[in-house]
């Protein structure tokens, strides 16, 4: 597992174990969605397709979506897969 810049985060040999039960590295991914749920189930938006995100002066974030609405939050999580729109458009800002 890799940061934004590429600098090594985790890494797991996976070569270390011949038993293929023992070398399994998986995560349900319900449990680690309720998981990142708790607490926020009133203040997370469901089925709105994200376009982009923009920091704002006071620190926060705003996300916009295709339906021309927006939220704003203290944090912004791209949870939206391996082609995430989220990481791609952070991934290309400067730094």
């Amino acid at each position: 597992m890799m940061t934004e810049k590429f600098t090594e985060l985790l890494s797991l040999d996976v070569h270390s174990d011949t038993d293929p039960i023992n070398s399994e590295k998986s995560v349900s991914r319900m449990t680690l969605r309720q998981v990142l749920l708790t607490g926020l189930e009133d203040v997370v938006h469901f089925d709105k397709k994200f376009s982009r995100y923009e920091q704002l002066p006071n620190g926060k974030v705003r996300a916009f979506f295709e339906d021309g609405s927006s939220a704003e939050g203290d944090m912004l999580v791209g949870a939206d897969g391996a082609n995430s729109l989220v990481r791609g458009q952070f991934c290309r800002m400067p730094l």
